[in-house]
């Protein structure tokens, strides 16, 4: 009982003060050494360690004796942060020690020559806003120590791609429009020169952000950018050109072949950007592209037209009761279908900041659908509410030529705005152009119903007035 006890006493000693010196364990054991741990963030970090040891050996088992710490729990705070603080310190300290200052150190920005060459590539999101190229970057500076890296009687020598900053100076330039993990670099090769030049040369596999402009899809162009900078070096430390070596720059022949995009020009350039403090020498590689229209145009406007040519079907059905339900079903049918097509293509291409081709040609294919619904409905009115059959057919067959012609003007108004020429007010022309004809049109048929009843009417009174 008497251990038990004691544990019971060393409990309340701590709760109480905090400190708990740990006397003899039932006047059998003492410390030798003085053991303390420190808690800090739920953790136990030894900082000296102690045993005590079993004085008592007369029962003769000569017995290890009862190993228990002494535990602090008033470990000094500022102590440990200010001891976390100087090992950052000193990490710091060290890493500076062991990194090669830059060439001009304390002068003049060292200029660091670079060129982008795209291999490949790969494929366009324009939903995610990304593209991927396989890319070279070239980059060549000048740095007079690595001469010392060449054996005697070469001019040149190859060093690792991994060599320590303490041996060599880099500027260490980075892809910056990226998207998250969007490099992964395939080769990287650095070759140094007695005349002190510095080259290197990196291959990656490269997933960028972008900005994509399709308001004017299908047949619109995109410029694909990719800026670098140097991750570790400010404006004042290194600037970037480009190198006016241009073998090594661009867009390989070969690169967008069986791609559903052409290269129409590319351009590299060097600015700079201050955001703040962060002061930066970026460069820039351009790659502009077309769009081969071919194929989208198909896929975007074949199924529409079909939906035209089926809703244009309706006014060469028999204008009778028995065919009221065909003639409306299929303007509805025709409608619902075209609402699915054009969520589909939303699938595929975004819908833009503003007014775009492909939302001027879905609005004027859906209008058209819809003015032949109402034409429809209209004619049924006069022919079975107005009691008129044969008005109701001359006003259908009028509507066979004035609706495809209607309908084929709208068309080629549509085709000339895929230019880039004013896309909304060609889009506000053509729905003007549209509920305009159709209504003057119902308000004419109106009038001319109106007067073909009166003169139904009066031609009795004035046939009595003959006779």
């Amino acid at each position: 009982m008497q251990p038990a006890m004691q544990l019971a006493r060393m409990a309340l000693l701590v709760l109480s003060s905090g400190t708990l010196p740990l006397p003899a364990l039932a006047g059998q054991a003492t410390l030798q050494s003085e053991p303390r741990f420190a808690l800090r963030a739920g953790r136990r970090h030894p900082t000296s360690m102690s045993t005590l040891v079993d004085k008592d050996t007369a029962d003769g088992h000569g017995e290890s004796a009862l190993e228990f710490p002494w535990i602090s729990l008033r470990q000094s705070q500022d102590q440990t942060d200010t001891r976390s603080l100087s090992v950052a310190q000193m990490a710091t300290k060290v890493s500076r020690q062991h990194t090669l200052p830059r060439p001009n150190d304390g002068g003049a920005p060292d200029i660091v020559e670079f060129t982008i060459l795209c291999r490949t590539f790969m494929g366009m999101a324009v939903t995610k806003g990304t593209f991927e190229m396989d890319l070279v970057l070239t980059s060549r500076w000048k740095d007079p120590r690595v001469a010392q890296m060449v054996e005697t009687g070469k001019e040149f020598a190859n060093v690792p791609s991994d060599v320590p900053k303490s041996k060599m100076w880099n500027p260490d330039l980075v892809v910056t429009s990226r998207d998250f993990g969007g490099v992964e670099i395939l080769t990287d090769f650095i070759q140094v020169s007695k005349a002190g030049t510095v080259l290197q040369v990196t291959r990656m596999l490269y997933t960028g952000k972008n900005i994509f402009d399709v308001r004017e899809y299908p047949f619109d162009s995109q410029t694909l950018t990719v800026l670098i900078t140097s991750a570790s070096a400010m404006l004042d430390e290194v600037k970037l050109a480009v190198s006016a070596n241009t073998s090594k720059a661009g867009v390989r022949p070969i690169a967008f072949d069986d791609k559903p995009f052409s290269v129409h020009s590319t351009n590299q350039l060097e600015f700079e950007e201050i955001s703040g403090a962060l002061r930066k020498s970026r460069g820039r590689f351009d790659v502009v592209v077309n769009r081969k229209w071919g194929a989208p145009l198909k896929s975007l406007s074949y199924p529409q037209i079909l939906l035209l040519f089926e809703a244009y079907s309706v006014f060469f059905l028999p204008l009778a009761q028995f065919s009221v339900m065909p003639r409306v079903a299929t303007s509805l049918i025709c409608f619902l279908a075209l609402m699915s097509v054009q969520s589909a293509q939303m699938a595929v291409v975004p819908p833009p900041a503003g007014a775009s081709w492909m939302d001027l040609f879905n609005g004027t294919v859906m209008q058209l659908i819809i003015a032949a619904l109402i034409l429809n409905v209209f004619i049924h009115a006069i022919a079975f509410n107005w009691k008129d059959e044969d008005f109701a057919i001359s006003v259908n067959n009028e509507m066979r030529y004035g609706w495809a012609v209607v309908a084929v003007v709208m068309v080629a108004v549509t085709a000339v705005a895929s230019y880039g020429v004013g896309i909304a007010e060609f889009s506000m022309l053509n729905q003007v152009g549209i509920w305009v004809s159709s209504f003057v049109y119902m308000y004419w048929t109106t009038r001319r119903h109106s007067e073909k009843v009166q003169k139904a009417a009066a031609a009795p009174a004035a046939a009595a007035a003959a006779a």
